[in-house]
């Protein structure tokens, strides 16, 4: 099994904008990592990149290019949340299992999960 830690940051939607007050803000930093995996999942680039801040660009026309080639290049077919913990009070540690569709290898990845007021965002 691969293991990587991405400089990706996955954004909490905001919660006073979805009604969510309620919702804790580990199941919100939960529901930011599903909607980033999913939208990867089904190709939705444009849609993934509303849910990371990816340090790794310089740009998001960089960013958009580079995980377009990398859905075509190596795209999974699995993901599984394994945890989501807290780091600080304003931080969360994403544990993710990534199964590859070409040769089934199952890699690991950590996503640091951020609360970030952006522009209808938390």
């Amino acid at each position: 099994m691969a293991t990587s830690s991405d400089s990706m940051l996955a954004i909490s939607v905001f919660p006073s904008l979805t009604g969510a007050e309620s919702v804790s803000d580990e199941e919100l930093a939960k529901q930011s990592v599903i909607n980033y995996v999913e939208a990867v999942q089904t190709g939705n680039i444009y849609e993934s990149v509303k849910w990371v801040v990816d340090t790794r660009f310089s740009s998001t026309d960089e960013q958009l290019e580079q995980y377009k080639e990398s859905l075509s290049s190596n795209p999974f077919s699995d993901v599984s949340i394994k945890s989501i913990v807290p780091a600080s009070n304003d931080t969360f540690t994403a544990s993710v299992e990534l199964t590859r569709k070409d040769d089934g290898e199952t890699n690991k990845v950590s996503y640091q999960v951020i609360k970030r007021t952006i522009v209808g965002r938390y």
